[in-house]
């Protein structure tokens, strides 16, 4: 993990619960939206992986709201997805969501999911 991705991860965990956010991981999610955004599932990892040792009761709360961030973020800035076949393929695969929550302890599993949805949503008629 990069000095700077470690201060901001650390600065999302003292924001926990502050009044900026609507729910106790606001801080956190939007330092998942900004991972995603820049591509980089390592750093959406590894600050997962620190996060839920401090915050175990929210774990559940974040991977179920990983698949949007994905979706919003991170697959919209992938240059090798064509979005409108990925917006066509999830409404026909509800196991995409599943898949990414299934992968998320691991940045090998789940830059592997995330290219296996890649290349099946290019695939989309």
């Amino acid at each position: 993990m990069k000095e700077n991705e470690l201060f901001e991860l650390l600065e999302s965990i003292a924001e926990a619960g502050g009044r900026k956010y609507t729910t106790p991981s606001g801080s956190f999610l939007e330092l998942l939206r900004r991972r995603a955004i820049e591509l980089n599932i390592d750093g959406i990892v590894n600050a997962c992986n620190i996060y839920f040792e401090v915050f175990p009761q929210n774990k559940l709360f974040i991977k179920n709201r990983l698949p949007a961030i994905l979706s919003n973020h991170y697959f919209t800035m992938r240059q090798d997805l064509d979005y409108e076949k990925f917006i066509k393929w999830s409404l026909n695969n509800s196991n995409g969501s599943e898949q990414i929550m299934e992968n998320i302890d691991s940045a090998v599993s789940l830059k592997a999911c995330l290219n296996a949805i890649v290349d099946e949503a290019n695939k989309a008629e």
